[in-house]
């Protein structure tokens, strides 16, 4: 349906007019074999050929399900990016010697990524029902936050460290809040949203796929924050170099 329907709109594009010049297309069990009409003039012969190609390349291009491949694709890096994050976690607690002040929020920002992944593969199951998706939504919006503030806090401790030329960060007397910071504040935001989602403002979830619904929502909801985490991030990197230099 999803090929006629696009070669249908190539058609009514392309021909104009001459679809109300008796223009049909025969609808064959190999979709549209040919294109004719009673009253065709050269030029709209020659419309008629164009048309013919566009069907022809469009049936082409269906052959390969491009939409199926990359469903797969992702679940295939998804899984990947989860197994990956998992082995570097299972080191960290095999060897603790390998956590360290500088390392630890790397360590919690790999949980919170693999968590994220993991509810973006939940995300598109349609077994889910209107509230799960909404929870699974809301999850899935608070765990991608929270791996910004985590990455932000990240830059924060490097910058602090080349900012004092010390080799090591002294968070540690700093660590309930940067904790604080990286999850508590994304949690406010979803809360917000969670509110406004039950009186009408805003919506989580949708009947594809388990996240938050309309551009608006996405842009002052996800993209705003990340924009402004990743300006303090480079503001962080510009003084780095600077240091360095």
């Amino acid at each position: 349906d999803y090929v006629r329907a696009k070669i249908t709109l190539s058609f009514e594009q392309e021909a104009g007019t001459w679809q109300s010049r008796h223009a049909v297309f025969v609808n064959a069990t190999n979709l549209f074999d040919s294109c004719k009409s009673n009253t065709l003039s050269d030029d709209h012969d020659s419309a008629c050929v164009k048309t013919w190609k566009l069907i022809q390349s469009s049936l082409l291009s269906a052959g390969f399900d491009w939409l199926y491949f990359e469903q797969v694709l992702t679940l295939l890096l998804s899984l990947l990016s989860i197994i990956s994050l998992s082995v570097s976690v299972i080191l960290r607690c095999i060897f603790p010697v390998l956590i360290n002040e500088s390392t630890k929020f790397l360590v919690v920002l790999w949980i919170i990524l693999i968590l994220s992944h993991t509810t973006f593969l939940l995300s598109g199951w349609q077994g889910l029902g209107s509230i799960g998706c909404m929870v699974v939504a809301a999850l899935q919006h608070y765990l991608w936050l929270a791996s910004f503030f985590t990455m932000n806090v990240i830059s924060y401790t490097f910058f602090t460290v080349f900012k004092a030329l010390n080799q090591v960060p002294h968070v540690s007397e700093n660590q309930g809040r940067y904790f604080a910071y990286c999850l508590v504040n994304p949690a406010c935001i979803v809360l917000v949203c969670i509110v406004l989602h039950f009186n009408g403002y805003f919506y989580y979830g949708s009947s594809d796929f388990c996240w938050i619904a309309g551009p608006l929502g996405i842009g002052l909801s996800f993209a705003l924050p990340i924009a402004l985490l990743l300006a303090v991030n480079l503001f962080f990197f510009i003084n780095i170099v600077k240091s360095l230099n």
